[in-house]
């Protein structure tokens, strides 16, 4: 009779589980459950982490920063074998803060009253806290907001951004002008008859551009404040009020209102449009009374530069300088310069 010992060894398994402290915003620590068993070795290794490498059923919390996956493993040993356990962890992104802001569509000139349009520019945040000391904030804590600057001067606009493990901030100066209760456009183009539906000759001060026929639908009509007539070869050359173009050949413009406008305004010169930095001079001026009605009125390519004065129905005054007239054939245009009133006083 024989007899053999048999030595039969546990059972031998490798697995853990892991808790995400607090969130996955780098940095992330987690905290292992080791689920192995029958192993008299535990080795594992966290790539990225810290520590990288660890000997033991229960490893200590281990803190990953570089945002990405990150691959877990745990090999469980015994005298015979070895078996292994791999997982990943997903790392975001570090909290990082910034903003973009940009003025207001009226308020392209910088000058107060100013409306600011601010944008968050932040990574991996979770709440938003806006401050400006002097202006009025729409929603102080919503990612893209609203600051309105009622008088001149520098503020510091502050972003607070947090994302529950850290909270950082930024801060930018915005430099707000004096009100000169002037717009100042530059090099807009005039098209004569035949290229109004090519370079336009409908100007809205509301959208401060050259609109073409075509353009003038809907509720368009009514923000236009003058349209340019001219002839092929600029040798009949006028502006005319929106709802006075039927009488020059042009089509009727939707919802038209009356604008008073003086084609020949001699006494304005080069150097007082140039000088014009507010709107006082236009206060002083007498446009309506001193307007012209006859539509014969005309200025030609003659005389560079030329000045309109106008007034819109809303009673806004300003200054237009033809300072160019430019040859095309039926594309031909002028190129001009307006000052005008932002509102009437």
């Amino acid at each position: 009779m024989k007899e053999w010992s048999v030595c039969l060894d546990s059972a031998i398994h490798a697995g853990f589980t892991y808790d995400v402290q607090v969130n996955r915003f780098s940095p992330v620590e987690i905290v292992l459950l080791n689920t192995g068993y029958g192993g008299s070795r535990y080795d594992w290794e966290f790539e990225g982490g810290v520590p990288q490498t660890y000997e033991g059923r229960t490893p200590p919390p281990v803190v990953f920063t570089g945002p990405g996956l990150h691959k877990i493993r745990l090999q469980v040993s015994n005298a015979r074998e070895t078996v292994e356990f791999a997982d990943t962890l997903f790392v975001l992104p570090a909290l990082s803060v910034d903003f973009a802001w940009q003025p207001g569509k009226d308020d392209y000139d910088m000058e107060a009253p100013l409306q600011a349009e601010v944008s968050a520019r932040c990574e991996s945040a979770l709440s938003y806290s806006w401050k400006a000391a002097g202006a009025r904030i729409e929603n102080d804590t919503s990612a893209h907001t609203r600051i309105y600057f009622d008088k001149a001067g520098v503020y510091d606009v502050v972003l607070e951004a947090a994302n529950g493990k850290e909270t950082k901030r930024v801060t930018r100066s915005i430099h707000v002008l004096e009100n000169s209760n002037l717009y100042k456009m530059t090099d807009l183009q005039f098209g004569i008859t035949t290229a109004l539906n090519t370079v336009g000759g409908y100007y809205s001060s509301e959208n401060r551009n050259v609109l073409t026929t075509e353009e003038i639908t809907g509720d368009k009509g009514a923000t236009i404040d003058f349209v340019f007539w001219g002839l092929p070869g600029f040798g009949q050359c006028c502006f005319l009020s929106p709802d006075a173009v039927g009488l020059k050949a042009l089509p009727d413009i939707p919802q038209a209102r009356h604008s008073w406008l003086i084609n020949k305004a001699d006494f304005m010169t080069e150097a007082l449009f140039d000088e014009m930095e507010n709107d006082e001079q236009l206060r002083q001026l007498e446009i309506r009374e001193n307007c012209d009605e006859n539509l014969n009125v005309y200025f030609t390519d003659d005389s560079i530069p030329h000045f309109v004065l106008f007034e819109t129905y809303d009673h806004r005054k300003g200054v237009i300088k033809v300072k160019e007239f430019i040859n095309a054939g039926k594309d031909s245009y002028i190129l001009v310069s307006i000052k005008v009133q932002k509102e009437s006083r």
